[in-house]
C-alpha cells in the first residue's frame, strides 16, 4: 500500500482543514471571581482570534502585533500591583 485511502483520513488531520468554532454566547455574564470561568471565556475568545489571524499573512502579522501589545499591557498591570 503506497497511499492511505481518503476515507481513513480525518478532516482534522488535513493541512487544509477549515475549522469553525461556534462560541456559546448563551450566558452574557462571566463570573470573574471564578478562575475557571475566566479561563473558559478567554480561551473561547482567543480561538476566534487565532482563526481570524491564520487566514492570511497580513492578518497573521496584525494578530502577532496585537498579541504582543496585549502581553506588554498585562505585564504593566502585573508590575503595578506589586
Amino acid at each position: 500500500m503506497e497511499e492511505i485511502p481518503s476515507h481513513y483520513i480525518l478532516s482534522r488531520w488535513r493541512k487544509d482543514v477549515k475549522r469553525s468554532y461556534v462560541l456559546d454566547h448563551s450566558c452574557s455574564g462571566v463570573d470573574i471571581k471564578n478562575p475557571v470561568h475566566r479561563y473558559d471565556d478567554l480561551y473561547k475568545r482567543m480561538v476566534q482570534v487565532v482563526e481570524e489571524g491564520r487566514q492570511s499573512q497580513d492578518r497573521y502579522k496584525v494578530t502577532l502585533q496585537a498579541l504582543d501589545e496585549i502581553l506588554n499591557k498585562l505585564h504593566l498591570v502585573e508590575d503595578h500591583q506589586v
